[in-house]
């Protein structure tokens, strides 16, 4: 069954955001902002519900699941933060 419009109406309802089409989502409560400098907060949250594309998510593990014929992943890759202005995205080996 895919959940993507039920994940989708049910961010709408809770006064939250996120990034339509992202592979995962979490919807938390923030219960602490602290200021750490000029441009940025610290946040304490609690994560109240997290959501994973099925094709990403092997049962156990947030990797790309789905395979062609010859076995190769046919997914796109998704990008990720590696903290210090710094991101990647994740592609299979083929």
């Amino acid at each position: 069954m895919d959940y993507s419009q039920y994940i989708y109406t049910y961010l709408l309802s809770v006064n939250s955001f996120f990034v339509k089409g992202a592979v995962a989502h979490m919807v938390c409560t923030v219960t602490r902002v602290l200021e750490s400098d000029d441009d940025h907060y610290l946040l304490w949250a609690t994560i109240i519900q997290s959501y994973v594309h099925r094709d990403y998510w092997d049962g156990k593990n947030f990797i790309m699941s789905k395979n062609d014929n010859d076995g190769n992943r046919i997914l796109p890759p998704y990008l990720t933060f590696l903290g210090s202005q710094r991101f990647a995205y994740v592609m299979p080996q083929g």
